[in-house]
């Protein structure tokens, strides 16, 4: 179990982060927007660490593919749910870096 907690301390991490982020936002504060964070580069601290939390959730999903094989890896609930909301961050981070209606700035 060492790699699942492993990987239950960067989902925390993830968490505290997010948190962290939004903070302002849930105490009823007025954020202060930073002009990186919609520039469409990967060039704020906050857009380097969720682009580093999600390749390490795609790592983790291809290592347990690669160890356990397709059909014992979607045989848990757990390895579901890590690998859907994997796949729909990778999905996110690129229609958010890409250029599209939302983000056109290339």
């Amino acid at each position: 179990p060492v790699f699942e907690n492993g990987v239950d301390f960067i989902v925390l991490l993830n968490a505290l982060v997010v948190i962290i982020q939004m903070y302002p936002i849930l105490i009823g504060q007025q954020a202060s927007e930073n002009p990186h964070l919609n520039d469409g580069l990967i060039d704020s601290p906050w857009e380097i660490m969720e682009t580093l939390f999600t390749l390490l959730f795609v790592i983790e999903m291809l290592l347990k593919i690669a160890t356990l094989g397709w059909s014992r890896y979607i045989l848990t609930l757990r390895n579901k749910f890590d690998g859907i909301i994997t796949v729909l961050a990778v999905i996110a981070t690129f229609y958010v870096y890409s250029p599209n209606s939302y983000n056109d700035s290339h």
